[in-house]
Parts: structure tokens; sequence; C-alpha cells
């Protein structure tokens, strides 16, 4: 993540890349400060959260509470167990920048705040970097095999939350941003595996075994 000073070096390096630092540029891969986003490109950028919702909603990544809830939960269950949540900005053609932009805006929680944190389980069986070289040998080695690379859109939030176990609901806030079609205030009981959760892996490979 930016700190105040790579944000304001982005803000007034962003028009001239060149004479950013590489370290710079690769900050700027992985995550963009809306305040760095130039005005013109800004209505992309919003148009990539709507679409990021619109995936959270068709997965029913969470559940929408109206005004009356959200206060209802405001006022009666423990804080900790509603966290924050804000959006990434992202230009996923950063790296090459002699292609046209491709805006992606991911909503993430503060995961690190879960109160359940430390009673999750969060294991789960992930490629090492010893088992990519095998297969990658094996495919170069004349084997027949052949090396395909897909993408699952909105992995994380085909997790089910119920596998987790935890002994009661977890709420997010909207981002500062607001989402699309919710009004200020409305709080969102997590459903499935969402971004940032320390779960959410694991949920999503029981999901898919």
């Amino acid at each position: 993540l930016l700190g105040p000073r790579e944000v304001h070096q982005a803000q007034t390096e962003w028009q001239n890349p060149q004479t950013m630092s590489r370290k710079d540029k690769k900050a700027l891969e992985k995550e963009l400060p809306w305040s760095a986003i130039p005005e013109e490109q800004r209505d992309l950028y919003r148009q990539a959260l709507v679409k990021e919702w619109t995936t959270w909603q068709k997965y029913q990544a969470v559940e929408v509470l109206d005004p009356a809830c959200s206060r209802h939960v405001e006022e009666n269950i423990d804080p900790a167990r509603i966290l924050a949540a804000r959006v990434c900005y992202r230009d996923k053609h950063a790296a090459t920048p002699w292609l046209e932009i491709k805006p992606k805006a991911r909503i993430v929680c503060r995961g690190d705040a879960d109160p359940d944190l430390l009673e999750l389980r969060r294991d789960a069986p992930t490629l090492t970097r010893l088992g990519l070289m095998l297969i990658l040998q094996l495919a170069a080695s004349g084997v027949g095999w052949f090396i395909v690379c897909a993408d699952i859109t909105g992995a994380f939030l085909q997790g089910d939350q119920s596998l987790a176990k935890r002994k009661e609901p977890l709420f997010i806030r909207q981002p500062r941003e607001g989402l699309p079609g919710l009004l200020p205030g409305q709080l969102l009981l997590v459903v499935r595996g969402i971004f940032g959760l320390a779960n959410s892996p694991r949920l999503f490979w029981r999901f898919l075994r």
C-alpha cells in the first residue's frame, strides 16, 4: 500500500512516468490511489466498481441489510464484528503502458481486524514453487502435456462462510465511495469468502473440491 509520500509522488509524476522510480512504478501496478487517477479516467474506474459489486451480487457474497436492520446491528452488536471495507483500484495493464488501460476495482474488507481471526482454519492446498517447476519441466520433456492458464471470476466469493463455524455473524461497512444502489449507513452481512478475510482461500478450496 502507498503511504502519503508515495501518493504525493504519484500525483505529481503520473503524467511523466519516465521520472518515477522502479519501486514506485511497481507499487502502482499493485494498487492505484484514487487521488493518482487522472480525472478523465475516473469514470472508467467507477464502472469497474459497478462491475465488481455486480459480481458480489451474482454470488450473493453478502446480504444487504435495510436501514432499520443496519441501525439495530450498530446499536446491539459488538462493534468489533463490523469490519471496515475499502476499494482497491488497479490498472491491469500498468506493467504494459503501451496498451490501453484496463481498470480493475476490488472491494476488500479489513480481515486483519476479524474478531475470529485466531480461531479460523486458514490452511488451504496451494501450488508450491517447486511443484510449478516440476510441472513445467514435465510438460517441456515431451510427455504429451500442454499448459493452460485460466482464471476464475470471483473465486473467493464462491466459498461459504457457514463452513467456517463462526460463533456469531460478521458484518462489513460500505467503502467510503459507497456501493451502487445502497444508502449511506447500510451494512452488509458476510455470507461468502469475501476478499480480505484470512479464511477465504480455504473456503474457496472446499468449494472447488
